[in-house]
């Protein structure tokens, strides 16, 4: 449930070729520290990562968590606690953790470290922006979503599926 309500939140954020990156990095982080350590299944790191990440980047907003809502900015630390509790374990809390850390990962190399200077290295290739139909990302995502809005009101959009 998680993974589908918050990942289809998160995707809505970033577009396409972005969330592909996004995945395939955690993919492959998660692969490789699951088998450092011995964690057979990353499922749980997989959300951790998926719910940080959108606590990030919607960290002013609330999300509807149990049965009340929680600001984003604390939520991955909520579904973190509330699994240690029902496990009644702090060994439950390392999957959190190193989705938390390879959330983190991408969302310093994302956002963080390109308005510092730094160069985006987890940019969308050009053969995957052509394979998926999507424009250059070298707008911020926030700017993208608005031009995609903009153009929806208007009319402009792409419709699926019509003819």
């Amino acid at each position: 449930y998680y993974l589908l309500s918050y990942g289809r939140q998160l995707e809505s954020l970033y577009i396409r070729g972005n969330f592909l990156v996004f995945l395939l990095s955690q993919i492959f982080l998660l692969s490789i520290l699951s088998m450092c350590l011995g964690i057979p299944f990353f499922a749980t790191s997989m959300i951790a990562s998926m719910v940080y990440v959108f606590s990030r980047v919607n960290s002013k907003g609330q999300s509807s968590w149990i049965v009340t809502k929680v600001p984003n900015s604390i939520l991955p630390l909520c579904m973190m606690g509330a699994d240690c509790a029902q496990s009644q374990s702090a060994a439950t809390a390392i999957p959190h953790l190193i989705g938390m850390l390879c959330g983190h990962f991408f969302y310093f190399h994302k956002e963080i470290w390109p308005k510092e200077g730094g160069e985006d290295w987890l940019e969308v290739p050009g053969y995957l922006q052509n394979l998926i139909g999507q424009e250059s990302t070298s707008q911020s995502s926030k700017d993208i979503i608005a031009k995609a809005l903009k153009a929806r009101k208007k009319g402009k959009g792409k419709k699926i599926g019509g003819r």
